[in-house]
């Protein structure tokens, strides 16, 4: 079992079999120093053992409070040693260095030899409460990890600091500036992750809760955009002012509430609408989390469908897909030869293709 408290994945990401956070009481058992305050225990035993005379003297207090700085000095070294702390475990190495003393305390050694040589205060139940206390308040922090594809390579899915100075901005980052950030955005390999982030919700979905195909992959996409820290300012037609209007992440109180509102404005024509929100792509060229988009002007009860890309054969020609459903159908998984896909609704004139996120129009940098 590992040393340290393991890193519990970012929201939405998919991680490698197995790598997951660890619950409460493993957490609170980790943070606790164990192997050094056994040697702690063992060594203070040894100093009081071979003290000339029962009662604690000068030397023996003196001796006592060198093992225990030891002790204290090799807690962060040990656990650096042994735990190689990544990311966010290395508030691991805090917190058991702030439960040493705390643990040493309690257990006597020379701080209750102090109120024998130096009559000073010591009360064992006291410390006991603050050990208690203690160990409570940090098992609730649980470590999360920056986003890490599993065998992927790909780059982190948070923005350092450095990169969205932009988004501070009252004013709309001009096309340079634009091109630039996007840059930095591609060089990061964000949007990869939220590719891989949106496959991966839509695949979970699929035999749960009904929920409508555009519907399956807009909420998919605004709430991987949520976990990584990318704002989205989804352009759509509003029929009621008869003009194009923008949908911004900001403006809303909640991700919660911002799919709310792009689930009724929007639909599986807003996707490829004037290509504001996504834009062609070759078939074999998808990965997962692209789109495959048909317009089906000609059906009653819906306008269009919308498939998220699941896995993609290109050598096989065969695309693995996720399909939401308009009314009380569950998501249901497909696989279709990229011949079949023109003609799967009959009218081949339907067929938008496959397609890839608009993110230079969909990314709100302002």
């Amino acid at each position: 079992m590992a040393r340290l408290v393991k890193e519990r994945p970012s929201r939405g990401i998919a991680y490698a079999a197995g790598e997951s956070g660890e619950d409460y009481v493993t957490r609170v058992a980790k943070y606790i120093p164990g192997e050094i305050v056994a040697g702690y225990i063992a060594v203070i035993a040894l100093v009081e053992a071979v003290a000339p005379t029962a009662k604690p003297t000068t030397t023996s207090l003196i001796l006592g409070f060198i093992v225990f700085v030891v002790g204290w000095a090799s807690t962060p070294l040990y656990l650096w040693k042994i735990g190689k702390p990544t990311g966010q475990q290395w508030y691991h190495l805090v917190i058991s260095s702030v439960a040493f003393p705390l643990w040493a305390y309690v257990l006597g050694g020379p701080f209750r030899s102090l109120q024998d040589v130096a009559g000073l205060p010591y009360s064992q139940p006291v410390g006991a409460v603050f050990v208690g206390l203690y160990s409570w308040m940090v098992g609730l922090f649980a470590p999360t990890a920056v986003v890490n594809l599993a065998d992927s390579g790909a780059a982190t899915g948070q923005y350092p600091a450095e990169k969205v100075t932009s988004t501070k901005s009252n004013t709309t980052p001009n096309v340079t500036e634009r091109s630039a950030v996007m840059g930095e955005r591609k060089e990061l390999g964000v949007h990869d992750v939220i590719l891989a982030c949106i496959a991966q919700k839509a695949e979970a979905a699929i035999g749960g809760a009904a929920i409508d195909c555009a519907d399956l992959a807009l909420a998919s996409l605004a709430q991987c955009c949520e976990d990584n820290n990318v704002r989205l300012s989804l352009e759509v037609y509003d029929s009621d002012t008869g003009a194009y209007i923008r949908i911004k992440r900001r403006d809303y109180a909640s991700v919660d509430e911002y799919i709310r509102t792009i689930k009724i404005k929007m639909g599986a024509i807003s996707l490829f609408d004037q290509d504001k929100v996504t834009v062609p792509k070759d078939l074999s060229a998808l990965v997962p989390g692209d789109l495959i988009l048909y317009q089906l002007s000609g059906n009653p009860d819906f306008t269009g469908h919308t498939m998220v890309v699941l896995t993609n054969d290109a050598s096989g020609q065969e695309v693995e897909v996720a399909e939401g459903h308009t009314g009380s159908g569950s998501p249901t998984r497909g696989t279709y030869a990229y011949t079949a896909l023109p003609g799967l609704f009959g009218d081949t004139s339907q067929f938008k293709g496959g397609r890839e996120w608009k993110w230079r129009n969909i990314e709100d940098l302002a």
